[in-house]
């Protein structure tokens, strides 16, 4: 039995909550009850989540032929809804852990993610992140290198439409140009010029904003003939010989209750990954899939930011200037990375730091049991290690230093401590499955065809923001895919 061929006109014509491709004897129609095939595989690839990671994906294989799924939680979105959250009730998660994180700032529940809240700063990880364990002595190394990402961090910024000033000696190494290159004068103040502060680059998309995955990924992924699965929730993922992953279980309105594919990419983001993960239970994954090490959900990290803002004249170019120069020196006294960022507006000067919290194993996601046919309830538990408590220290000593070196007293400041948008680490990614739970190109190690993408696989987060790197881990995840088990896909395009 063959899947039946779509037209463009069908295929474009879906509708949010319908799946439109089948394999059945008779042919289904684009706003129809979504059906899945009991027989054979129904796709190349079914990609679980639609945010920066499950789309640039999705977006990659079904432009080259692919047949590819790609399923979301959350509805799809409108302008005029407000709701940048969406449907966080489907998937309920509390806090357990001695911090309040905010959990609704780094989830948003529709198609396109957290795209949807995104500020669209555009900024790769330092290359010492990616060996923290080797040059500093405490955290973990990536199983690749900085060199690894460097052209996927190309590709990143031009698929992001990056606008920013040209490279400074305070930016890891870039050679490849923005897509908008603009000029630059950094503040001057006593002692500035030992920050290498550089211009902070954003994506700007046609001059309307940041880089919105519903706007612009999702139709070219639909135009090339890949279908969107929206209002469904995967539950469990499926194997009868605990290896090879056959189905997902999903619930929702008008969901499947399962959906077959050939390959899985996981792109939930940090927290749904994790508890898909962990509630996939079976044989040889008793604790989970990819679970090992007993790391998987765990080794959660963030980022603090402590903000100080003046109501005055900065007298500096206005604009965002950022300066990773502390970062070595703090790494030097045994602390979490650090960079310092000024916001100089018409009428106000913010300095802001940020830092890197440890990995530690007691951080993470837990389920806090099974629920059959519905996504397993879960937790966070995150708290600060003795290191975090002084980098926090060293930071707020450094924000109030360079307060006083501009002339202004810290204590006329507003200051408040935020959690920014980035949780990450979940799924490591390692060498062996002794210390992570992916390999070094996505796979969940014990498994064939089972991969996450996204920032839940970062051993270490540094502290930089993380998109440009999720969006490069994507592109060289959707290469190894064409490369190994879809060869000869390049250059031919299919639809379905």
């Amino acid at each position: 039995m063959r899947c039946m061929k779509w037209t463009r006109r069908e295929i474009l014509a879906a509708t949010a909550g319908t799946l439109v491709a089948a394999c059945s004897g008779t042919r289904t129609r684009p706003g129809t009850p979504a059906l899945v095939a009991t027989r054979g595989e129904d796709f190349d690839v079914c990609v679980i989540g639609s945010g920066f990671a499950g789309a640039t994906v999705a977006s990659g294989l079904a432009a080259a032929g692919v047949r590819t799924l790609l399923l979301d939680a959350g509805p799809r979105s409108t302008d005029a809804s407000g709701n940048l959250d969406g449907a966080t009730e489907r998937l309920p998660l509390a806090n357990r852990g001695e911090i309040e994180y905010p959990i609704t700032t780094s989830r948003s529940l529709l198609v396109g993610g957290t795209s949807h809240k995104w500020t669209g700063v555009v900024s790769r990880l330092l290359p010492a992140d990616f060996r923290q364990r080797t040059l500093f002595g405490h955290g973990h190394d990536w199983p690749i290198r900085y060199q690894t990402l460097y052209p996927y961090y190309c590709r990143a910024e031009t698929q992001l439409q990056t606008a920013g000033g040209p490279p400074s000696p305070g930016e890891p190494s870039r050679q490849c140009r923005y897509t908008r290159e603009r000029p630059y004068r950094p503040p001057v103040f006593p002692g500035s010029e030992s920050f290498d502060f550089f211009p902070l680059a954003f994506s700007r998309r046609d001059d309307e904003g940041p880089a919105r995955i519903d706007r612009y990924e999702i139709p070219r992924f639909e135009t090339s003939g890949g279908l969107v699965l929206a209002d469904t929730v995967a539950t469990r993922l499926t194997s009868t010989d605990g290896r090879s992953i056959e189905a997902v279980e999903t619930v929702g309105p008008g969901a499947p209750p399962r959906v077959r594919a050939r390959t899985f990419v996981v792109a939930a983001g940090t927290f749904e990954t994790a508890r898909l993960l962990l509630a996939s239970r079976m044989s040889r994954h008793e604790n989970g899939l990819g679970n090992q090490s007993g790391v998987l959900g765990r080794g959660l990290t963030t980022h603090p930011n402590l903000r100080a803002e003046v109501t005055a004249d900065p007298h500096q170019p206005l604009g965002i200037h950022r300066s990773y120069a502390p970062d070595a020196d703090f790494r030097k006294r045994d602390l979490g990375g650090c960079l310092i960022q000024l916001h100089a507006r018409s009428n106000s000067l913010a300095v802001n730091t940020q830092v890197s919290l440890d990995a530690q194993p007691e951080n993470g996601l837990a389920l806090l049991g099974d629920a059959a046919g519905a996504p397993a309830p879960a937790a966070l538990e995150l708290a600060l290690s003795p290191r975090d408590l002084a980098s926090l220290d060293a930071a707020s000593a450094l924000q109030e230093t360079t307060l006083a070196s501009m002339g202004i007293d810290p204590a006329t400041t507003m200051r408040d401590r935020a959690w920014r948008y980035h949780p990450a680490g979940t799924c490591r990614m390692a060498a062996s499955p002794q210390q992570g739970a992916v390999d070094r190109d996505g796979r969940v190690f014990g498994t064939t065809n089972l991969f996450v993408c996204g920032a839940s696989v970062f051993p270490c987060a540094g502290v930089a923001n993380p998109t440009l790197t999720i969006v490069a881990l994507a592109l060289r995840l959707t290469d190894h895919l064409l490369a190994t088990r879809f060869p000869g896909r390049r250059a031919r395009r299919r639809r379905f």
